[in-house]
């Protein structure tokens, strides 16, 4: 592949996570205006545990690690007042896959891939009532550390970068202070040093996440 169709993929790689990002963000906007009920939550705060399925964005990440992976997300929302609250957030991504290597002067070899990001998040989240559930949208912004080794060969890259996330969701209660919640994001995971087998990859994608939620400072 010439430098030229390189840049060219990589130049359409980074539009079409662009389209789905702006997409994504206007997708999630109609639920909560139709809903129109923007009162304060009963509770001040809530703590959600979940696990997901990531597909990512670029097809380079897809090639080496699969289609899919399975993410943990942590996320703790504290009440401002009204229906807006801040967030703060972990997601950890871990996965594995396998490259070969193939060359004129050398034999084919396969090699072992290890990639793991950690993600820590920071934003606001809006509350709707939709009946006894909710539905919610939330953005912000992201540190992400990863790190991409080749178990078999002893190399690895790491590099540290700020990201943003958008997510919109639901929550349907399932007793006083418990309740599931699903939610889908986006989210952007760029990179400066690339991956091993590209320099220009950015390691974000979708989220499909299902969890649990416990609220609690019930208000008075």
């Amino acid at each position: 592949m010439t430098p030229e169709m390189q840049t060219e993929g990589r130049s359409r790689m980074k539009i079409s996570a662009s389209a789905l990002l702006a997409v994504f963000g206007l997708a999630m906007l109609p639920p909560l205006l139709e809903a129109r009920r923007f009162e304060t939550p009963p509770w001040r705060a809530s703590l959600a545990l979940g696990g997901g399925i990531f597909y990512p964005s670029q097809s380079p990440v897809r090639t080496l690690y699969g289609n899919v992976s399975f993410p943990l997300h942590f996320q703790l929302d504290v009440r401002l007042g009204g229906a807006f609250s801040v967030v703060a957030a972990y997601r950890f991504l871990g996965a594995s896959g396998s490259t070969v290597i193939v060359g004129p002067s050398v034999e084919e070899e396969s090699y072992g891939l290890r990639l793991n990001i950690h993600s820590v998040r920071a934003g606001f989240r809006l509350d709707s009532a939709l009946g006894r559930s909710r539905i919610f949208a939330q953005f912000g912004a992201a540190y992400n550390v990863y790190q991409e080794s080749w178990k078999d060969a002893g190399i690895s890259v790491d590099g540290r970068l700020a990201g943003i996330f958008l997510a919109a969701g639901t929550e349907i209660p399932v007793g006083r202070a418990w309740a599931v919640q699903l939610r889908l994001e986006y989210a952007s995971v760029p990179t400066d040093k690339g991956g091993l087998l590209d320099p220009d990859i950015d390691l974000g994608g979708a989220d499909a996440v299902l969890g649990v939620v416990y609220r609690f400072g019930r208000r008075r």
